[in-house]
């Protein structure tokens, strides 16, 4: 990962830098990463003490497209709308689930 990507990194097993100890689970920012002397960097990346993260992504991933709806019967009077997943918390009744299936 170059320098400029470098978002931070995840300590995952124990180590000293200077006369501080870090622990597994601690975080350090990218500039804490860039800090460190670049052959102990990667001695401690090769040897999984840090794992390296990058600069977030503005990227937001557009919405899958909306697929089928389905309506499943639960108990007697009542109903769950699928779409890939239950789109409803409570159970629906038959009309009401008919009306959500029907949204798009």
């Amino acid at each position: 990962m170059r320098e400029e990507e470098i978002g931070g990194a995840l300590v995952c097993r124990p180590f000293q830098r200077g006369k501080a100890w870090l622990k597994g689970g601690d975080e350090l920012s990218g500039d804490e990463v860039r800090a460190i002397p670049i052959a102990n960097r990667r001695a401690l990346i090769d040897s999984h003490f840090l794992e390296l993260f990058p600069v977030p992504s503005h990227f937001v991933p557009p919405a899958p497209p909306p697929g089928d709806r389905f309506i499943v019967r639960r108990a007697h009077d009542s109903y769950d709308v699928i779409e890939g997943r239950r789109l409803n918390d409570e159970p629906l009744t038959e009309k009401a689930a008919m009306a959500l299936a029907d949204q798009k």
